[in-house]
């Protein structure tokens, strides 16, 4: 039986794979866990636009984001911070330092959870 995956399975495929299964674990692991979806499900053509349409955004992201780092590879991030005369800082840098620096550089606004994944 072929499904469309609506979440990651481990060892069988990520989010909107279309995978062959056995027809039991199917219907009574896969589709009732809300896992998946038959291909013949009319929610399976509205999924498919729906993966396709996040699929283009996550590649404009990227996009965007790959410009950024060619950017901060010429013209390095620099945060200003009190430190110690031995050159120890005072506090610690954090990811909102880094969220400031990079949003006033940028046409559009990151996410520190973002940042943070990165870190």
């Amino acid at each position: 039986m072929e499904v469309i995956l609506l979440k990651s399975v481990k060892n069988l495929g990520n989010i909107g794979d279309k995978v062959e299964v056995a027809s039991g674990y199917a219907w009574n692991y896969l589709i009732p866990s809300g896992k998946a979806l038959q291909t013949i499900d009319p929610r399976a053509n509205s999924l498919n636009k729906q993966l396709a349409a996040e699929r283009e955004k996550e590649a404009e992201e990227s996009a965007a984001l790959q410009a950024i780092l060619d950017q901060v590879i010429k013209d390095p991030i620099t945060v200003e911070k009190k430190s110690h005369d031995s050159g120890a800082l005072y506090g610690r840098l954090q990811a909102a330092d880094l969220l400031d620096e990079l949003n006033s550089r940028a046409d559009f606004k990151f996410q520190k959870s973002k940042i943070l994944e990165v870190l």
